[in-house]
């Protein structure tokens, strides 16, 4: 029982940590915090996946697609952001600040819902 407890108490912090970091990979956007903006984005556009695999797929997307980005200019309350203005083979699409941080991503194109 003891070993339950321990296990679930680690697993949850782990998971804490886990989604702590996830989250510092967002801009906060028109948001209040990053954090924020991850689960709204996640919420919407999530596909089946946890906020932590959802924010790796954007990363991994930006790291295999960013030769391909373009200047997308800001929208009213939102910033200026590199993302692909056209859709992708695989339907996913994002934007992403210049340093990095993603403003939106989704698996169905267009990134700026």
């Amino acid at each position: 029982m003891t070993g339950a407890i321990t296990g679930g108490v680690f697993g949850a912090a782990f998971r804490g940590i886990q989604v702590g970091k996830a989250a510092k990979m967002w801009d906060k956007g028109s948001f209040k915090t990053g954090f924020q903006s991850m689960r709204h984005h996640h919420a919407i556009n999530g596909s089946g996946r946890n906020v932590v695999q959802f924010t790796n797929d954007a990363v991994n997307f930006a790291g295999r697609n960013g030769n391909a980005f373009t200047l997308l200019q800001p929208r009213p309350g939102l910033q200026a952001g590199w993302g692909l203005n056209r859709g992708f083979g695989s339907g996913m699409n994002g934007l992403f600040t210049s340093k990095g941080k993603i403003i939106t991503f989704k698996y169905r194109f267009n990134p700026f819902i």
